[in-house]
């Protein structure tokens, strides 16, 4: 008796979580609060689809001695995996992830409001760059072991480069090569190699016509994307200096791009911008394969991010929600709420095991977790005297990087037992 019930109770959950996969949210709703009153959140998941296709295929033709392991991954579970993937076979019911207890490690003191900042690809190194035109590196293990909060010790400083003549809108590392790259409101490019202790002055300029708002390096560190003030994508070739931008005048933005990013696998990137659009493209080809109108109600995107699998986009705008989309479906999947971000553009970013979703809030001046599958809010980790407009997450491990207008970038981790 108590094992019906048991399989009755995870056959509402499978259904639940469908439901919720599927966008009918109203019905996953009552269902639960009929069903299961006591059940923790029920977060979306297509395992039960997944579940009826093997069973069709057994019922009509038997299971090859692969699909019974597979399907035994299925009711046993399967080993986590390290990206955010609703079609994996996860329980329906998904306990929230504990809160981690954030420990402020490190703060950098500015002359300006830090308005951008960016780990590198292997986590070792993090830059920040300023309203007054400076970009800072460092080293993330030296900077976290210091315990400085005081924003005096400079001895994880690796370099620093003050060229630009305006503010630094986004930095970025080479995937590959001790190279950074600065996006400015001078209208220019910048890349620098912070390798060469020699070296004082950056190696290569691009210049624009307009302010450069926001950059990408392509994943083989070839090319670089970025968006200006102008509604044109621009890709550049970072040997030759060379522009491409869409050929379509009917797939280009309607306003000033405010971020773009490559998928993991560079076949495709996203692009957001001030009018509310958020764009997906195919890299090879630079054509717009499609297009989110009112993406987020119509106001500015701030931001935009893929998951690693590139399974899923993660964008946040002016109307203090962020939203995870199911690329497959072009479907809001998941919105986290609570950021309020109104005046002050700001990034939401994965945690590196994808289990948590970050956002800066502007009220606050605090960032915002949620967990990633469920929504469910965690702990929001403050340290801010003004509105954080940079975040990014460790690619690596539990860390994040802010800063703020508050002249300060903040290294957060885990305490030292944790």
């Amino acid at each position: 008796m108590a094992s019906d019930l048991a399989d009755t109770e995870r056959l509402y959950r499978l259904i639940i979580s469908q439901l919720r996969m599927d966008g009918h949210e109203g019905i996953a709703a009552t269902l639960a609060k009929a069903a299961l009153p006591a059940a923790p959140v029920i977060g979306p998941s297509s395992r039960l689809l997944h579940l009826v296709s093997l069973g069709a295929q057994a019922e009509t033709q038997g299971l090859p001695a692969d699909d019974e392991q597979f399907a035994t991954d299925y009711i046993i579970g399967a080993a986590p995996s390290k990206s955010l993937d609703f079609d994996a076979p996860q329980e329906g019911d998904l306990t929230p992830h504990e809160s981690i207890p954030w420990d402020l490690t490190y703060v950098s003191t500015h002359k300006a409001a830090v308005r951008t900042c960016a780990y590198s690809a292997d986590g070792g190194l993090f830059a920040t760059g300023g309203a007054d035109g400076s970009v800072r590196v460092f080293n993330t293990n030296r900077a976290a072991k210091s315990r400085d909060i005081g924003g005096g010790d400079t001895r994880a400083l690796v370099r620093q480069f003050a060229e630009h003549t305006l503010a630094i809108n986004e930095v970025a590392f080479h995937p590959n090569s001790p190279v950074i790259a600065t996006a400015s409101k001078d209208n220019s490019i910048r890349l620098t190699d912070f390798g060469s202790q020699t070296a004082t002055k950056s190696f290569k300029i691009i210049q624009d016509a307009f302010n450069v708002r926001t950059l990408c390096f392509h994943p083989g560190g070839d090319y670089l994307l970025a968006g200006t003030e102008h509604p044109l994508v621009r890709l550049y070739d970072t040997r030759t200096s060379q522009c491409f931008t869409p050929a379509n005048p009917f797939e280009h933005h309607s306003a000033a791009i405010t971020s773009v990013r490559y998928a993991p696998d560079a076949r495709q990137f996203a692009s957001g911008c001030k009018g509310g659009l958020v764009k997906l493209w195919d890299a090879v080809g630079n054509r717009c394969t499609a297009t989110f109108n009112a993406a987020h109600g119509g106001l500015a995107v701030s931001s935009v991010r893929f998951s690693a699998n590139g399974k899923y986009l993660l964008t946040t705008g002016k109307d203090s929600v962020v939203r995870l989309w199911d690329l497959r479906t072009g479907r809001t999947l998941m919105q986290y709420e609570g950021a309020v971000q109104k005046a002050t553009r700001t990034q939401a970013v994965f945690s590196h095991s994808e289990d948590l979703v970050l956002c800066g809030n502007e009220l606050t001046m605090a960032v915002m977790l949620w967990d990633a599958r469920t929504g469910v809010p965690q702990k929001p980790v403050p340290g801010h005297a003004g509105p954080i407009r940079a975040l990014d997450h460790s690619p690596v491990e539990n860390g994040f990087l802010t800063g703020s207008d508050d002249k300060r970038a903040r290294l957060f981790g885990p305490p030292p037992s944790a």
